[in-house]
C-alpha cells in the first residue's frame, strides 16, 4: 500500500508528485579524502607512537567531515508538487536553505551535465529561472540524477502550461 508523502508547509490541496535526492556518487570524493587521511593517521600511529593522540584527533575530525557529507546528502532534496517546487539544501550541520517556487513563476529551466563522471553516471544540475529572481543565474539544484528528465517532468506539469 503506497502512502502519500507530506512535508511541513504543504498546502491543503497540494500533492507531492516526486522527491528527488542528490546522486549518491557525490559521496565518493569526501569518502576517498577521509580514507586517505585515516590511512595516513594510522601510519602516523604505527611509525610515531608518541603522536597517537594527534592521530586519533585527526581520525575523529575526518569522520566528522564524512558524517557531515552524508548528513548534507540525505537532507538535501527537491520536492516536486502539483503547485510548486520545494528545494531544501542542507549546507552544513547548522545551515539550511529552503526555497519554494510556484510553478507559474518559472520562466526557464536548463539542465546541465558537465564532465566525464557526470556524463557517465548521468547526473548534473538543474537551473531554474523565475520571474522576479534576485540573481541572473537562476536557482541551481546541483548533482541530481538525470536532470533533463526532471526538467521535462516539471515542464509537463499542469501549472507550467499557459
Amino acid at each position: 500500500m503506497k502512502t502519500e508523502q507530506t512535508f511541513n508547509g504543504q498546502r491543503p490541496e497540494e500533492k507531492v508528485l516526486e522527491v528527488v535526492m542528490k546522486h549518491p556518487y557525490i559521496l565518493y570524493p569526501p569518502a576517498l579524502r577521509v580514507a586517505v587521511v585515516v590511512a595516513l593517521a594510522i601510519g602516523l600511529m604505527m611509525y610515531l607512537p608518541s603522536w597517537n593522540m594527534v592521530a586519533i584527533i585527526i581520525i575523529v575530525v575526518a569522520l566528522i567531515y564524512l558524517f557531515r557529507a552524508i548528513y548534507c546528502f540525505k537532507e538535501t532534496i527537491l520536492i516536486i508538487t502539483d503547485q510548486r517546487l520545494f528545494i531544501v539544501q542542507q549546507k552544513s550541520f547548522f545551515r539550511r536553505k529552503i526555497t519554494e517556487i510556484d510553478l507559474y513563476k518559472i520562466l526557464d529551466m536548463t539542465s546541465e551535465t558537465k564532465g566525464f563522471a557526470r556524463t557517465l553516471l548521468k547526473y548534473g544540475d538543474l537551473i531554474v529561472r523565475t520571474a522576479g529572481s534576485r540573481d541572473d543565474g537562476g536557482l541551481v539544484i546541483d548533482n541530481i540524477p538525470d536532470p533533463y528528465s526532471v526538467e521535462q517532468r516539471i515542464a509537463n506539469l499542469e501549472g507550467m502550461k499557459k
